[in-house]
């Protein structure tokens, strides 16, 4: 660590670019380099799943830029890398098995050259509900029976009041925007439950 923190010292910027290198040098890095084209790659809800984009570019950029005050700084945007890749993609899918791979080889540099493993930290915010589950889900609202609604209207009016809005004396909006996800869940439990 930097005397006085202000940041990283010469071997420790030293080590964090050779760590980057050594990443930049297996073959399975490529999708890794340079931050996710959603547009391009037609995935439209990677911004609303991913909060906190990272990749070795922005890494370097980082880096050179002294946006790190500690070697677990770093490290931590490291295994982001990995951790948004695997959070968004199918673990059965290549890429996943990529990141799994990278963040091997990673952690096997750390060891190696005494740079801190990362320490998971708890996640500062809910897992996000993508557009695909809320379009279903609204799908499926469609079909169940008056007393399942009821009931689907109660728990949101009580859990989520930021997400209802009372239009007419028997007509409410709820806004799947602003529902929690726990809330999503028990919505899903009590339509799964009434269409069995």
């Amino acid at each position: 660590m930097s005397e006085g923190g202000l940041g990283l010292n010469r071997d420790e910027i030293i080590r964090a670019m050779k760590l980057i290198k050594n990443i930049e040098r297996h073959g399975d890095s490529y999708e890794f380099r340079h931050p996710v084209d959603y547009i391009e790659l037609d995935i439209p809800d990677y911004p609303d799943i991913i909060k906190h984009p990272m990749d070795l570019s922005t890494l370097k950029k980082n880096l050179k830029e002294g946006k790190y005050q500690t070697l677990q700084d770093f490290i931590y945007d490291v295994q982001l890398i990995w951790d948004n890749c695997k959070l968004y993609n199918p673990e059965e899918s290549y890429i996943y098995k990529q990141a799994v791979q990278l963040q091997e080889r990673a952690n096997s540099y750390c060891e190696v050259y005494n740079i801190p493993l990362p320490i998971a930290k708890e996640p500062d915010i809910e897992p996000i509900i993508s557009s695909q589950e809320k379009n279903s889900l609204s799908e499926l609202v469609k079909k169940v029976s008056i007393n399942a609604l009821a009931h689907i209207v109660l728990i949101v009016e009580k859990n989520c009041p930021e997400a209802f809005s009372q239009l007419e004396k028997n007509k409410v909006l709820i806004s799947l925007e602003k529902i929690s996800y726990s809330t999503f869940n028990q919505i899903k439990e009590i339509i799964q439950s009434d269409l069995q």
